[in-house]
């Protein structure tokens, strides 16, 4: 829309008719604004989205967290060292799964955290799966 009234200010000016063309600018550069503006709310949105995200996906893992603790909490009680094995051989893996990867150049921009970030994290179901494990 920008560009079209830009051209008519273009066109106003080659007829001579200042107060059409100063309209015409007017309208443009207003237009031009409202653009910016929308832009701008857009990359509001679009770190609000992000910071929701972060916050279900790390209120997950740590939901995980307290049923791996209370499987390690009913291997351990039972004495029983294999049971014990083989709910830490299962916590490791799922530890080393969780690594939280970053997508994107949020990392690659010189360390100025300016970039776009994503963050990762694997399902549930393995930390869940310890749970019933230890049982």
């Amino acid at each position: 829309d920008s560009k079209a009234e830009q051209a008519k200010v273009k066109k106003a000016l080659q007829q001579k008719n200042v107060e059409c063309a100063r309209v015409y600018a007017e309208n443009a550069i207003r237009k031009k604004n409202e653009g910016l503006n929308w832009l701008r709310m857009a990359s509001r949105v679009d770190a609000v989205a992000s910071k929701v995200q972060t916050a279900v996906t790390m209120k997950g893992v740590t939901k995980n967290m307290a049923q791996v603790t209370k499987a390690l909490d009913k291997a351990l009680s039972s004495m029983d060292l294999q049971k014990v094995s083989a709910v830490m051989d299962k916590f490791e893996q799922q530890v080393q799964n969780l690594d939280v990867h970053t997508v994107g150049r949020g990392w690659d921009d010189g360390g100025s955290g300016q970039g776009d970030r994503a963050v990762s994290v694997p399902g549930h179901g393995g930390l869940h799966e310890l749970g019933h494990h230890a049982e």
